[in-house]
């Protein structure tokens, strides 16, 4: 309404549609159609309803502009919540991460074979950075199981390496009694501190029992210090508890190991122990061949001879070849002229001949009245024996001397000697040596009994000749000169003398004189 024209002007809207506003600073577009022109003029006895229309309008934008301010605040509001929530989960999710890539990462560690420290301290490594902290310690029980020492620690801890606790003692004693986590978060105003200066800068400890089955193996904790802004949750236990279970795992393997390693090690030396039993066996059945191969030439050597030096002889060279020595005897023994002769010496190669010695001193004499082995080595306190010195003539290395016997009778000594820096005689050898000493023994107790056959059958036919002589003649004097003939030619005697006594009731108390002929 123009009051100057005094006259009624028509309708014109305020704002043309889809037009751009400001509400509270933020820009609206209007979303309603431009009134109509109703084609009515105004009357001006109608103010009230142009003004009304107006109220009514304002205070329906004042309305919108109120509700979207409101909303607005609670869509910031929830946007910032919903802003924070995001946070705490990506930081929970990057934790988690990290946590699952040191899970990995012992798990690879355990899968790589490395050694058991090494896998150990890369555990703790972890789980300390897991945790924000630097300071980790692991403790492992003690073979006896009364102990457990200190196997790994870093930061604080890397300085007890080695330290020892009992079941109860600080936290990790606790954990290993209860076999259940320990944490302690106010460490200095425990009870169960430990009571010493050094541990006074620990504000919190944590400890997580190793379990092996339901055996308790170690202690695997954490700490924390005077100037480390932290402290142990729940979830920190939980975490250090799963990697608490892979140490526990390498512990169990490194059992499995060591235990496998000390089962292969004792079948390992089962096996060799076999192995040498069977090869000594096989020693021992080679060398029994070789002996009897040795006995059976020497056996065979000997039933061709029947004369006891010529046995000698025959045993002698084979022991040269048999014992590879060039010092070796064979001595004879005549208990009836007391003297001892050497059919056989061999000195540095050389065969030699040695007069008979007069049983007495020495070690053949020695050997014979003992009827015992006599061993003499150069690097043993020997009493001094000067026979042998006497007979070899050259230094001992090894000697080995041994009874020829009969029966309970010593009929003989074989002696064999190694110089110095030749092959020592060995156990073995000396089996060897003795068995064919027994050997030359029988050979010598026939050729004995043969000697003694042979001069009883030409004592029989002795006196057979005789009997023969005396039935045939009836004169003395023939008679006993045919009877001395006889005798000195039995006995290898250049003359035989037969004297007959006179009777008692003869003048002289003289017999008669027959010597055979000088010829016979």
């Amino acid at each position: 309404y123009d009051s100057n024209a005094g006259m009624d002007t028509d309708y014109h809207p305020m704002f043309a549609e889809n037009q751009l506003i400001t509400v509270v600073g933020r820009p609206w577009k209007l979303g309603f159609t431009t009134l109509p022109d109703f084609g009515l003029s105004v009357d001006h006895n109608q103010p009230i309803v142009v003004g009304a229309a107006g109220v009514l309008i304002s205070l329906l934008l004042s309305g919108v502009t109120f509700v979207l301010a409101n909303n607005q605040a609670l869509a910031d509001s929830r946007a910032d919540r919903m802003t924070a929530t995001v946070r705490e989960n990506a930081r929970k999710l990057r934790r988690q991460n990290d946590f699952l890539a040191a899970l990995q990462a012992t798990r690879l560690g355990l899968l790589s074979h490395q050694r058991l420290e090494d896998t150990l301290h890369q555990i703790v490594e972890r789980a300390a950075e897991l945790a924000g902290t630097r300071h980790g310690y692991l403790f492992q029980r003690e073979p006896d199981g009364d102990e457990m020492v200190m196997r790994v620690g870093t930061g604080f801890f890397e300085q007890r390496v080695g330290d020892r606790i009992k079941p109860g003692q600080s936290v990790a004693g606790v954990a290993w009694h209860t076999g259940q986590p320990a944490v302690v978060n106010d460490y200095p105003n425990w009870p169960g501190r430990v009571p010493s200066p050094i541990f006074d800068q620990l504000t919190s400890l944590a400890g997580v029992p190793l379990k092996v089955g339901d055996q308790v193996v170690g202690v695997i904790g954490l700490g924390y210090v005077q100037g480390d802004a932290g402290s142990f949750a729940e979830d920190d236990m939980m975490r250090l508890a799963q990697i608490g279970e892979l140490a526990s795992l390498a512990l169990e393997n490194a059992q499995l190991f060591n235990q496998a390693e000390t089962e292969l090690s004792e079948r390992t030396k089962a096996q060799s122990e076999l192995r040498k039993a069977y090869d000594e066996l096989e020693l021992r059945i080679e060398e029994r061949t070789a002996e009897l191969r040795t006995l059976n030439q020497i056996s065979l050597v000997i039933n061709e001879q029947s004369d006891a030096a010529d046995i000698a002889r025959e045993v002698g060279e084979q022991l040269r070849h048999i014992f590879h020595t060039d010092n070796a005897y064979i001595a004879l023994y005549d208990g009836q002229s007391n003297l001892i002769s050497f059919p056989y010496v061999v000195r540095q190669g050389h065969i030699e001949k040695i007069k008979p010695l007069a049983f007495g001193p020495g070690m053949v004499s020695r050997i014979l009245r003992t009827t015992q082995a006599l061993i003499l080595r150069a690097d043993a306190q020997q009493p001094p024996v000067d026979f042998e010195a006497e007979l070899m003539g050259v230094p001992v290395g090894t000697y080995v001397g041994v009874p020829i016997m009969a029966g309970d009778e010593a009929l003989g000594v074989i002696g064999v000697q190694g110089g110095e820096g030749e092959g020592t005689l060995a156990e073995s050898d000396v089996r060897l040596l003795t068995t064919i000493a027994a050997n030359v023994g029988v050979a010598l107790g026939r050729s004995k009994l043969l000697q003694e056959a042979q001069q009883r059958a030409r004592q029989e036919y002795l006196a057979r000749s005789i009997v023969t002589q005396i039935s045939n003649s009836v004169d003395p004097s023939t008679i006993l000169q045919a009877t001395a003939r006889q005798l000195s030619h039995a006995l290898g005697a250049s003359h035989a003398v037969i004297r007959i006594g006179a009777p008692t009731n003869a003048p002289d108390g003289r017999g008669e004189s027959h010597p055979a002929s000088s010829s016979d």
